[in-house]
């Protein structure tokens, strides 16, 4: 990095272009990219801006060691059907983007720093991007903004500092549009300051607030499945307990023969019931997962049969009471 270093010429075309219909596989290692001398677009109005490094078509391509600086357009832009893996390398100084992934491109980002670009890293169109162990940091607007049916991965990341928002969708409530979200985003245990907190973003660290658990160890996904959606390969709708309208789901999983699971119906499931589900906070659906056995299996038919009868709960009060007094809970 900064040995070998390629210069953009004119404010029209990219410094690197990879691109054609066949399976075409590069490695840029320990350079540096940087844009036109003059920092220009050629039609800003047209955003006809240079980008350092643009990679279309069926490219496989790994930037390791790389440094992506100064460019008008994106420090980085991934199209078509590519797949590119970057590591350990810096993106900074950019004027659109540090790194724009669209329509079905695939890309794989570790241990890489996103720096003072205007925006970090946008996912758009129906592109897939894992972020890893890196830095996105001090972007002029949002530090990562997902939009239309991308898929974004973020895990162990610092995303500080940025503008606008850490990460962002691109849905009304948190941009003015009109489009929709039809994408998936996973994570979890990402260092993404709020508040008042030291490092915090200026406007959110995250919108929309759904995305809280980017910041957990235990991580989560947005949206949240709906209980239809997951349930719609089964026979029929699992029993539930509570009203249809609760804003919070609760799914068990559970085996009758279990004496942990007995415990659980028969020291917490009161508790539940009298401060969240009778309240109408909790509404929750029970699944019968008999892995204890051939006894375990025919408890978990039994059960569903006293469902066709509207006799679930009951049964399944009778059930785990004569279990746990057997296994002395």
């Amino acid at each position: 990095m900064g040995k070998t270093v390629i210069r953009g010429a004119v404010s029209k075309v990219p410094v690197i272009l990879i691109a054609g219909d066949e399976s075409v596989s590069v490695t840029l290692t320990g350079m540096t990219i940087t844009g036109v001398p003059d920092g220009k677009c050629a039609d800003p109005v047209r955003e006809i801006c240079p980008s350092g490094i643009v990679i279309q078509g069926k490219a496989h391509v790994e930037v390791t060691l790389c440094e992506v600086v100064g460019a008008p357009g994106y420090g980085l832009f991934v199209g078509g059907y590519a797949h590119v893996l970057i590591a350990e390398s810096v993106f900074s100084g950019n004027g659109r983007a540090g790194i724009w992934a669209h329509a079905a491109a695939e890309l794989t980002i570790t241990g890489a720093e996103i720096a003072r670009n205007h925006y970090g890293l946008i996912a758009s169109a129906w592109s897939r991007v894992t972020i890893r162990n890196s830095r996105i940091v001090e972007n002029g607007r949002d530090g990562v903004l997902a939009a239309d049916g991308s898929h974004l991965y973020l895990w162990e990341n610092e995303i500080s500092g940025n503008g606008r928002t850490g990460v962002c969708v691109n849905i009304p409530g948190c941009y003015r549009t009109k489009r929709t979200f039809t994408g998936i985003i996973r994570g979890g245990d990402n260092a993404i300051p709020s508040g008042k907190e030291e490092g915090a973003n200026e406007a959110a660290a995250y919108c929309p607030k759904a995305l809280h658990f980017l910041r957990s160890k235990l991580g989560g996904v947005y949206p949240t499945p709906s209980p239809r959606i997951l349930f719609s390969k089964l026979p029929s709708l699992p029993p539930m307990l509570g009203s249809p309208g609760a804003p919070l789901t609760m799914i068990e999983f559970s085996d009758f023969s279990c004496p942990y699971c007995a415990r659980f119906a028969m020291e917490v499931m009161p508790l539940l019931r009298q401060e969240y589900i009778d309240t109408g906070k909790l509404r929750l659906f029970f699944l019968p997962l008999p892995v204890h056995g051939e006894a375990a299996r025919k408890e978990a038919e039994a059960t569903l049969c006293a469902q066709a009868q509207g006799l679930f709960w009951p049964d399944f009060d009778n059930r785990f009471l004569k279990n746990s007094v057997r296994n002395g809970i």
